[in-house]
């Protein structure tokens, strides 16, 4: 990274586990959706959270058929984009270190496996939507982005993105996955919902225990 958090770096943020704690609203949404077609919540919800939601889904119910996996994941979206998105709430330092950034000339992105309008609804809600020049979602598009590189990457190439100046910031493997691939350093971090396999941990520029310490790393 040449920027080290001067004007012109670009910084690429996950948002569940990384800039949110999405946790309260997943799992209202999940139980009152199993609630609703009598079904019982089997697993640790927290430890599922990252892919989108019907991966998450499948974990809980297990050998469920498809038809069965578009009803719950229905009731899901009924109870999670009317109520469970509101019971979000941003980790501490989020808002502060983001306007900070955004302050000192630097270009921010959010790329994430929610839903786009539930994405832009949470943003604008927690106040820290101006601080981004943009942000992608699975389904951003048609078709919908296979996964978490692909926006990565087209965020990359419509914006003219100079690598060497930039940062990505989750708390996932699939995150980590996304930087490699697209040759942008990484930055873990640890409290958030997922975690990184032994190996490709070596391969973060680092982990920070919480969100403000991004300033002091890129300082």
């Amino acid at each position: 990274m040449k920027s080290n958090g001067r004007p012109g770096g670009c910084y690429f943020f996950d948002v569940d586990g990384t800039l949110i704690d999405s946790l309260p609203g997943i799992e209202f949404a999940v139980r009152e959706a199993l609630r609703s077609l009598g079904k019982k919540c089997k697993g640790n919800i927290r430890q599922l959270i990252g892919p989108p939601i019907r991966e998450v889904l499948r974990k809980i119910l297990g050998d469920e058929s498809e038809s069965e996996l578009d009803r719950v994941e229905a009731q899901f979206r009924k109870y999670y984009d009317s109520e469970g998105w509101k019971r979000s709430h941003l980790y501490p330092g989020v808002e502060s270190t983001l306007k900070e950034l955004k302050e000192r000339g630097n270009r921010l992105f959010v790329f994430t496996n929610k839903p786009a309008h539930v994405t832009t609804a949470i943003l604008k809600d927690l106040d820290i939507d101006s601080c981004f020049e943009a942000a992608l979602s699975r389904d951003s598009r048609v078709p919908h982005f296979k996964d978490k590189a692909g926006m990565l990457a087209e965020l990359v190439r419509d914006f003219k993105v100079d690598k060497d100046s930039a940062l990505v910031t989750g708390d996932s493997a699939e995150d980590f996955r996304a930087a490699l691939e697209t040759g942008i350093p990484f930055c873990f971090v640890t409290y958030g919902y997922g975690s990184l396999p032994e190996g490709q941990a070596a391969g973060c520029v680092r982990r920070v225990d919480n969100f403000s310490s991004l300033l002091s790393l890129l300082t």
